[in-house]
């Protein structure tokens, strides 16, 4: 796979720091946003992303889903109607490398 100089030279200024892990807004339908790069893989580490990004979060979210219920269940969080917070699994390294997801405040 060829990266572009781009690509190089945003993984160059992530060398010396530590790993942060990609939270994902994914919408029933299959859509999905990026919340966040968080540094704790965490119950914490994705509430503190969900907070910090809630106005941006809502206006994404389905009308059935920002006017309910928000749970914790199974390392997700889930809203009303299937709507998740989650981490995707990837890192924001790999996130560079394979196709980045566009940022949920955009």
């Amino acid at each position: 796979m060829q990266l572009s100089p781009d690509q190089i030279a945003r993984l160059d200024r992530l060398a010396n720091f530590a790993t942060r892990y990609e939270a994902v807004l994914t919408l029933p339908d299959g859509r999905k946003w990026l919340v966040a790069y968080c540094g704790r893989k965490s119950r914490a580490g994705l509430l503190a992303a969900v907070r910090e990004r809630g106005k941006a979060i809502l206006a994404r979210l389905p009308a059935e889903a920002a006017d309910g219920d928000l749970l914790w269940k199974g390392g997700r969080f889930v809203f009303t109607g299937g709507t998740t917070i989650a981490w995707s699994g990837r890192t924001q390294r790999d996130a560079i490398c394979n196709g980045e997801l566009p940022y949920v405040a955009e």
